[in-house]
């Protein structure tokens, strides 16, 4: 499937000083190269210095005269996260921006960190938390603003108070979920860098010895937070009976049917987002947008985060296939994720995963999902 590049306006950065974790490759090589041919001077922590030293090779290539510098990170470590802190307090330079991009996503078996937590919980949240607060004055010299990598998987599960380390039983995509839920929880920390409720409770129940957290604030903050724009799409095909297109995580049950929605990203305009989740998440490329149909404003079930949701009816032709599976591909939130797409027929027998099915009666009131007790 042919990935579209969206050109995204960067401001002069010039006298802006940048981190960016997780930049030897991927997504946030791409973000540091940005950021550093905006004429920001860019710092790379990475674990690897051979691949750090390839990608400061990579964005000089691409920008030429870029300011861009190697620190060692190894965001599994805490005593690794307090010597980058160091260093970069000893410097005494405020920061601008940092990127929370680096990430552990899905190993097989159950690892753990040098700290003894489970690897994605340790290295994609506590590695993160710890960062930011070890660097909290320089944030604040600066006025950062602070950007943590989450992903589509932040909409799935929930978090596993019984057994946040995963010791009895491991799912490495449920702890991948666990992960990002908890890091978009710290997103809406930063604003004001008072912590989350959910947050503080993570850290409150594993104490990891590189963090400190303060609940100071946080019923403030969290009625602060902007929400997120997301939009979602009713996609149907026209039938004897209609049907709408939905998808089901494979290796996930407990995730739920759903239809395609996500955030939209920026400079997108709305018709623009729903059309291309609808292709990231099914592979359709033929549908097209009729209208838009509703706006929701609700939290994230799990995290509490604010949502606003714009609900869109979309057209699929009549030879649309029954149904596929669809293998993500490219480096996106979704990539490696494989969904199995079908149509059913409306009205809906159940009522889809978060109630998404909520806006279907707004197209033909006889699409309102009518759910049957089995009781």
């Amino acid at each position: 499937m042919a990935r579209q590049t969206i050109d995204i306006s960067v401001p002069d950065l010039s006298d802006r000083r940048a981190v960016v974790t997780g930049g030897s490759d991927g997504i946030g090589l791409g973000i540091a190269t940005r950021l550093a041919a905006a004429g920001a001077e860019v710092v790379l922590p990475v674990r690897n210095p051979r691949k750090g030293e390839a990608a400061v090779a990579e964005i000089r290539r691409q920008a030429p005269g870029a300011n861009v510098s190697l620190q060692a990170l190894d965001l599994s470590s805490l005593d690794s996260v307090a010597a980058l802190g160091a260093a970069l307090l000893d410097e005494g330079r405020p920061l601008h921006l940092l990127v929370n991009n680096a990430g552990v996503m899905t190993p097989p078996d159950r690892q753990t960190t040098a700290d003894g937590f489970e690897l994605q919980f340790g290295t994609n949240h506590l590695g993160h938390v710890a960062l930011v607060l070890r660097l909290l004055p320089l944030l604040r010299a600066g006025q950062a603003r602070v950007t943590s990598q989450i992903s589509v998987a932040a909409n799935r599960n929930a978090i596993n108070w019984d057994d946040l380390n995963w010791e009895r039983s491991y799912n490495g995509m449920r702890a991948y979920s666990q992960s990002k839920i908890e890091t978009s929880g710290f997103a809406d920390s930063e604003s004001g860098l008072g912590l989350n409720p959910l947050v503080v409770e993570v850290l409150r129940r594993v104490r990891p010895a590189g963090c400190w957290c303060s609940a100071r604030g946080t019923t403030d903050n969290a009625g602060m937070t902007r929400p997120r724009i997301r939009v979602a799409a009713y996609v149907i095909r026209d039938r004897a009976v209609p049907e709408v297109l939905v998808f089901d995580h494979i290796g996930m049950p407990e995730a739920g049917t759903q239809v395609p929605a996500g955030g939209v990203k920026p400079g997108e305009d709305l018709e623009e987002a729903v059309l291309r989740e609808v292709t990231e998440e099914t592979g359709l490329l033929t549908a097209t947008v009729v209208r838009q149909i509703a706006v929701e404003s609700k939290p994230h079930p799990a995290t509490g985060q604010p949502r606003r949701t714009t609900f869109f009816f979309l057209h699929a032709s009549a030879e649309t296939p029954d149904a596929w599976n669809h293998h993500v591909e490219g480096d996106g939130e979704d990539a490696g994720l494989t969904f199995a797409c079908r149509f059913l027929p409306l009205p809906l027998e159940q009522p889809l995963a978060d109630d998404q099915d909520a806006w279907l009666g707004a197209i033909d009131r006889c699409w309102t999902t009518v759910a049957v007790d089995s009781q």
